[in-house]
């Protein structure tokens, strides 16, 4: 997967900033930065980190559509219960 594209990382910022959960102390400048930097740091670190981490063969045998899935799927669960 590739780095988001500077209009969808811009619509992320504007989503947090609409939501209930949007940081209260940050300025719109400070929450793209942690929008870019958890981004770059995701494509740079976490995706392949988070490939290593499954097993083999299943890794082989799942797509990386199926893997961004089920990485979601435990992200939201895990939301839920903060």
């Amino acid at each position: 997967m590739a780095v988001l594209s500077n209009e969808e990382r811009a619509e992320i910022t504007a989503q947090a900033q609409r939501s209930h959960e949007c940081p209260g102390p940050l300025s719109k400048a400070q929450l793209r930065a942690v929008v870019d930097s958890m981004d770059t740091l995701w494509e740079t670190t976490g995706a392949a980190a988070v490939n290593a981490a499954i097993p083999l063969p299943q890794r082989n045998l799942l797509s990386v559509r199926e893997k961004y899935f089920l990485f979601q799927s435990m992200l939201d669960r895990k939301y839920k219960g903060l």
